[in-house]
């Protein structure tokens, strides 16, 4: 079955539907109108009804039973000309609408049971919505993604007449569309075609697989994505191929990728490597354990230490890249800590390869200078003789960095977060506060609990008596 839309330069808008049931296609007018017919879906429950839902300067539903004609469209919504709407129809014959009015707007959802639509749910976080993508899983719950900007988004209803929050998924490349699938083991999966991103849902979090193998024309327009039983995902899209102002047109590209191809996956013995207290021009060696717990060749594209600093070295390896086949030796990572003055010391291993999951990944290295008399009777206390404001750790840091600082005394704190303008982006500690050591977290997310975008941050200690900024990188 086929969908178009066409519209003359009179303005008068026409959808048409084709099937090739008997061989040939045929193909009858569905709608006609003054203003255009824009964006038709089409979806098909277990009687073989037919759904469709169209835009003129209003949402429009019609339905065509088995062997009988479609019938007269209904006006679902009618808030300002909507160019952005999608629809899936659950086995019942129950038809799910996201859609927006205006060309910017918040989402809203309805849902269509006989041709009878339910009342209007929004859904929360005041977030304008553009392009959008809805599917059902097994138990018939909707799943809905969304762009905003250079942003994707994803929400689920949590009842029947409410959605959760929209929870931030990734970034889009340029101009492209968020399509979501949702797999046969009920697995969510959001593709950004023009990226070569696919973002599969674990837990609270979704994950990137980079679609390295995909090899096609990029800034495409309209696309469309769907997983078989197979774990198959299929990917239509649509990409110009002439932009004649007047006269664009379109060529239709197909390709398939196996979700359960042989992939590798990085696994790594610890998150934090941990000296302890090491005397002054002396030194020790430790080792990461990396493995390959995949199913694919891992390839170790590089391992550095961010700050390059003389109190921490990386001993081994010394060449890249390093491939580690599945269930074959580790590598061992030697990493040395030779301080060169006193102090507690940190900084961060990166480590980049070809994990579609964890293609950058990183572990904090700690240790602490000292001399020979503090080394072997350090003196413990509570309570800091001075102010101070540690370097955050792990840094760069994704998703979350901790921000550690010391009060002598009590005092009235101030711990914020500012871009490298001043602007400022959030607030973590605005409190008074006793005497002690102290730890803050910052999940990379503004005052409006909106994610930021990657870069160096100002984070800043105040007090009365005290006044300390330092800077953190944030690598998504």
């Amino acid at each position: 079955m086929l969908i178009w839309n066409r519209s003359t330069s009179g303005g008068d808008g026409y959808v048409f539907y084709a099937t090739n049931k008997t061989g040939s296609w045929v193909s009858e007018l569905v709608s006609e109108g003054y203003g255009g017919a824009h964006d038709p879906f089409l979806g098909v429950d277990s009687l073989g009804t037919i759904h469709l839902i169209f835009e003129t300067w209003s949402n429009y539903y019609t339905s065509k039973p088995a062997n009988d004609e479609f019938q007269a469209p209904v006006k679902f919504a009618d808030e300002g000309r909507s160019t952005h709407h999608t629809m899936v129809v659950s086995p019942d014959g129950t038809v799910h609408v996201a859609y927006h009015g205006s060309i910017f707007g918040p989402l809203s959802y309805k849902k269509c049971k006989d041709g009878n639509f339910s009342e209007k749910i929004t859904i929360p976080g005041d977030i304008d919505a553009m392009d959008i993508s809805i599917d059902l899983d097994n138990n018939g719950k909707v799943h809905i993604a969304f762009s905003s900007g250079a942003h994707i988004y994803y929400t689920t209803n949590a009842s029947s007449d409410s959605f959760e929050l929209p929870l931030h998924v990734g970034y889009l490349y340029r101009a492209s569309h968020p399509v979501i699938s949702i797999s046969p083991d009920d697995s969510v999966f959001i593709a950004d075609i023009d990226g070569y991103y696919l973002y599969c849902k674990r837990g609270n979090e979704f994950e990137k697989i980079v679609l390295t193998q995909i090899d096609m024309p990029s800034h495409t327009g309209k696309s469309f994505f769907d997983i078989g039983e197979d774990g198959i995902a299929h990917f239509v899209y649509q990409y110009p191929s002439n932009r004649i102002i007047g006269s664009f047109s379109y060529d239709i590209y197909y390709f398939n990728f196996s979700l359960v191809e042989n992939f590798p996956s990085l696994n790594i013995s610890t998150s934090n490597l941990d000296f302890g207290d090491i005397e002054i021009d002396q030194s020790k060696d430790s080792t990461i354990v990396i493995s390959n717990i995949g199913t694919g060749d891992l390839i170790i594209n590089n391992i550095s230490i961010f700050q390059d600093s003389s109190d921490f070295n990386l001993l081994s390896p010394t060449s890249f890249p390093v491939t580690i086949k599945p269930n074959s030796a580790p590598l061992n990572v030697i990493v040395n800590f030779s301080p060169s003055s006193t102090g507690e010391k940190r900084d961060t291993l990166i480590i980049s390869s070809n994990d579609p999951n964890n293609y950058i990944a990183y572990v904090t290295l700690i240790g602490n200078g000292v001399t020979e008399t503090n080394f072997y009777s350090q003196e413990i206390s509570d309570i800091p003789k001075t102010f101070g404001l540690d370097q955050n750790y792990p840094n760069p840091f994704n998703p979350e960095t901790t921000i550690q600082y010391q009060l002598p005394k009590a005092s009235e704190v101030k711990l914020i977060i500012y871009n490298l303008l001043g602007q400022r982006v959030t607030i973590l500690v605005d409190k008074l506060q006793q005497a002690g050591f102290y730890s803050a977290q910052w999940d990379g997310k503004d005052e409006f609990g909106k994610y930021v975008s990657n870069g160096v941050y100002l984070y800043k200690l105040e007090t009365k008596e005290f006044i300390k900024i330092r800077k953190l990188t944030l690598l998504r």
